[in-house]
């Protein structure tokens, strides 16, 4: 319908890097790093006044293209969960309000970025054998 409800923010900033990996962290009440040390990333935003009852799936439609173009270009990409209850909370909504977000924009995802550790094989982990269901 052209709405283009969908926004991203580039993140390239290793403080901010470091709050949002703490944010995300907080939301699974973890220490650990859910960003894995990565220096950059790709928020998605789908704004749910554009696209009340879809905003879920424009913007994951923006993640699976983003991922895919990363692959083609040989750049590492992970899909980050916890984006929505990131931005939910009151630093979150500060954060969104500073890059000039509507308040009625969403976190969808959070894409971490990099180049991978294995670039010999460029192998990933094996489906599993029920991945494919084929109905003859």
């Amino acid at each position: 319908m052209g709405k283009q409800p969908s926004q991203v923010v580039v993140v390239n900033n290793a403080e901010l890097m470091k709050t949002l990996s703490t944010m995300n962290a907080n939301v699974m009440n973890a220490t650990n790093d859910p960003f894995y040390g990565a220096h950059q990333a790709i928020i998605v935003f789908t704004d749910s006044a554009v696209s009340p009852n879809n905003w879920r799936q424009d913007g994951a439609l923006v993640m699976g293209n983003l991922m895919n173009a990363a692959a083609a270009l040989g750049i590492g990409a992970c899909w980050i969960n916890r984006a929505y209850e990131m931005f939910a909370t009151p630093e979150g909504v500060e954060l969104k309000k500073s890059w000039g977000l509507p308040e009625s924009a969403n976190g969808v995802a959070v894409c971490i970025i990099g180049h991978p550790k294995n670039t010999a094989t460029g192998e990933g982990k094996p489906r599993r054998d029920d991945f494919v269901i084929t109905i003859r």
